[in-house]
């Protein structure tokens, strides 16, 4: 009994929406194993919050700062389990505990909304009522209950903001997609988004030689090479990034295929699950059932997280900013009260194009299409002022402030040499610099299990790098006596907390000094991890890449082999049709191997990593006679400690080939060779 009287010491737990009886028993549990139940959500203090539904103002609080948010059956089975258990077996579902009502869609619209609310752990019932509806779906700011909802403070929103909390797997905003009288305020209306959009895009065509010719510059800054192509009309902006027009008229629709073609995109003409990436839909597009079902169509094939849904906006601002915008600020948006067209001009133009999308009435846009054209662009870690494509540009401000994405994070990086100057001083320099923030030190990995554990109890990341072999019990062994340690000092930090609380004898609380930061428990990452997040600039999640997790909680290195690995001293490569966070990791394991990466193609390139066999990029390679292959190479060539030939038919790109180059990686098979005294002396 012992353990589990202190299984939530150094734990501080609040909650939100719990019945009476439910937090108390909560509270019970949590103080007599140890921890401590606070009233308030503290960001600075607080490590988990309890609650059975989303959306509450503490939810939201907790979600902003990362905090675990986490049934309460998760204090109730740890308690019986006498440990504490994994806290994603007890995380919320999206919509969990939300009282879902409608009004105004069509049957349907309701069906569907039901259908989803029941999948995502929500209630759905069409009647509203007050203390159970949590949030209003409409079709129009109007009707008994809408006028109901908003007495009651209930919010009102478009069935847009449901595709948008399932797309992003969170609670979106409800302001983001209220549903506003629409005589609230005369000045903005009528609203003419698509009219302004049209303006905005003519303008940026007719700059497009001056944006083209800054977007090189910016690059040229960054990569060493001239550019062989400088005097093409195209810059390096969409790559990887396909798009499908629905509802603009013709000549917004040339406007929007001339910038995405300029910035190496692609636009197909119908929606291809897995292959579309983005649906930019017009502010004046008329059937809206036509974007619901192509919302339905994504949600069944599960490739919510696959399609982004924006509206042309999110196009004409990543031209103007030169860098991937994050879609979650470019939500689809209508025309209020929008302008009648003239007969047969711009609304029947959108009713061909949504009818039969294939057929383009305008010459000029018949002859640049290829529904197989795929035209790319490559964006691989940063911009050429060093940006992130990961992250939003910072807009200038006075109250601009400087966050490290480590801070109060001590990392140990467990190496073959401490002092190997391919990977780990480079490493290092990072993670106490401005974008880690952190501390860190270096430690041959075979030494780590005989250090002493007192002396090490700061560390809260053991980085096990690539070509690190080490005893995986006895490492576990030390990570469970610094563990100890670890767990002690969090009980003492309690205690003197406890201590400060109660010193009131003389009638006068005592002022409490700021709370430091909670002594964080020492676990296993990986070197891919931790490079990938200081590219991305963001703490990334080890469930955002197949790869983070292999040695996530594991003393076990992704590659055993020593690296820079023979033979990639003269490989050039760039990559293409990679993005997001498959495209940094790819990029890191190249620079693992050894490998020179570059973000344009020219003729000083000797591969091209490619996932699919289309795009300007794949074009210009297999003209040139470059080596062409998946990341599979790359992967095999660190698991093999050697270049392997690019002619294995394992790594061509093959049309309709959907297997991932990372898979094989993750097997039970591949991780036990990795373990193997073979691979330990390789």
């Amino acid at each position: 009994m012992g353990e589990q009287e202190r299984m939530f010491v150094g734990l501080y737990l609040c909650s939100t929406g719990l019945d009476l009886d439910i937090k108390e028993q909560v509270r019970k549990i949590v103080v007599a194993c140890g921890g401590r139940f606070q009233d308030d959500l503290d960001a600075e203090t607080t490590t988990h919050l309890i609650a059975e539904a989303v959306g509450s103002l503490k939810h939201r609080a907790a979600v902003a700062h990362e905090l675990p948010v986490v049934s309460p059956r998760w204090v109730f089975e740890s308690f019986r389990a006498e440990k504490l258990l994994d806290v994603k077996d007890f995380g919320l579902r999206v919509l969990e505990g939300l009282g879902i009502c409608t009004t105004g869609l069509t049957m349907e619209e309701k069906e569907t909304v039901a259908q989803l609310a029941e999948t995502h752990s929500a209630q759905y019932d069409g009647r509203l009522e007050l203390g159970f509806t949590s949030v209003l779906i409409a079709q129009h700011p109007e009707g008994a209950k809408y006028e109901a909802a908003v007495a009651n403070d209930i919010p009102v929103v478009h069935i847009g903001w449901l595709y948008a909390c399932l797309e992003g797997q969170m609670l979106v905003d409800e302001d983001e997609f209220a549903l506003r009288p629409e005589a609230e305020e005369v000045s903005l209306q009528p609203t003419f988004i698509a009219v302004n959009q049209q303006k905005e895009a003519q303008e940026l065509v007719n700059e497009l030689p001056e944006i083209v010719t800054r977007h090189r510059r910016n690059q040229n800054e960054k990569d060493e090479e001239e550019d062989e192509d400088g005097d093409e009309d195209w810059m390096e902006l969409f790559d990887g990034c396909v798009f499908y027009l629905l509802g603009f008229p013709p000549r917004m629709n040339t406007l929007l295929q001339r910038l995405v073609r300029t910035g190496m995109g692609t636009i197909y003409h119908n929606v291809v699950i897995r292959q579309v990436t983005h649906v930019v839909v017009s502010a004046s597009l008329s059937d809206k059932h036509t974007l619901e079902a192509i919302r339905t169509r994504v949600i069944a094939a599960n490739s919510e997280g696959e399609v982004h849904f924006v509206s042309a906006g999110w196009i004409l601002d990543c031209v103007k900013c030169l860098d991937l915008q994050p879609e979650e600020l470019y939500p689809v948006e209508f025309d209020v009260h929008a302008p009648e067209p003239a007969p047969g001009a711009a609304a029947g133009a959108s009713k061909v194009l949504l009818a039969a999308p294939v057929e383009q009435p305008v010459a000029e846009v018949h002859e640049e299409d290829n529904s197989e054209e795929v035209a790319l662009s490559e964006d691989l870690l940063q911009n050429g002022d060093g940006s992130s494509i990961l992250t939003t540009p910072e807009k200038p401000s006075s109250k601009k402030k400087r966050t490290h994405i480590f801070a109060g994070y001590s990392f140990l990086l467990l190496c073959r040499n401490p002092e190997d100057k391919h990977m780990i001083k480079p490493m290092l320099k990072e993670l106490r610099g401005e974008r880690g923030g952190a501390e860190a030190i270096a430690l041959a990995a075979i030494d780590f299990p005989h250090v002493d554990p007192e002396q090490f109890s700061f560390v809260s990341h053991a980085v096990v790098c690539t070509g690190a072999v080490m005893d995986e019990q006895k490492a576990l062994k030390m990570q469970e006596h610094i563990h100890s340690i670890q767990r002690d000092q969090r009980l003492n930090e309690a205690e003197e907390d406890n201590d400060a609380e109660v010193d009131e004898e003389d009638g006068r609380p005592r002022k409490r000094a700021r709370h430091k930061p909670r002594q964080r428990m020492l676990q296993f990452v990986s070197d891919l991890w931790v490079n990938c997040s200081l590219a991305a600039r963001t703490k990334l999640s080890f469930s955002s890449h197949e790869l983070f997790g292999v040695s996530a909680n594991y003393p076990r290195a992704l590659f055993t082999s020593p690296v820079p690995l023979p033979g990639f001293h003269d490989v050039v490569a760039s990559t293409s049709v990679y993005i997001g966070i498959e495209q940094l990791v790819v990029v890191e394991l190249l620079r693992v191997a050894g490998a020179h990466v570059t973000r344009k193609l020219n003729t000083n390139n000797t591969h091209l990593i490619c996932l699919k066999p289309w795009g300007m990029k794949f074009d210009k390679a297999t003209k040139w006679g470059l080596h062409v292959v998946k990341a599979r190479w790359v992967v095999d060539s660190l698991l093999q400690g050697k270049r392997l030939s690019e002619d294995i038919p394992d790594f061509q790109v093959v049309e309709g080939d959907e297997s991932s180059s990372f898979t094989h990686l993750t097997s039970e098979e591949t991780v036990m060779s990795q373990s193997s005294p073979r691979s330990s002396t390789t």
